[in-house]
């Protein structure tokens, strides 16, 4: 795990900055560390994310299209876990990769 949290990519978004939208390829999971996260379905509202709440972990597992956009609602600080990550992880130590 330790090394999993080290290669998390971590980045700053401002008020109504787009995270990521729905179409784009998913290239891992979101950890909100602060601030709050819109995901939107059109101008549907399912889910309005803050501070600890993980989001796109889809993504983690399979190579497909994004299902809703995800906007930062006020100045938000995220944490990206990248699909490769968790892959190369997982190839160079299968034993801490088994459940």
């Amino acid at each position: 795990m330790e090394h999993l949290v080290a290669d998390m990519h971590p980045r700053g978004y401002a008020a109504g900055e787009s995270v990521f939208c729905v179409g784009e390829r998913g290239a891992g999971a979101v950890l909100i560390h602060s601030g709050s996260v819109s995901i939107r379905s059109g101008d549907i509202e399912p889910a309005r994310l803050a501070h600890g709440d993980f989001f796109g972990e889809i993504a983690l597992a399979i190579d497909e299209p994004r299902t809703a956009d995800a906007i930062a609602v006020e100045p938000t600080r995220l944490v990206f876990l990248l699909r490769a990550d968790v892959e190369e992880w997982m190839e160079g130590a299968p034993a801490g990769a088994s459940p």
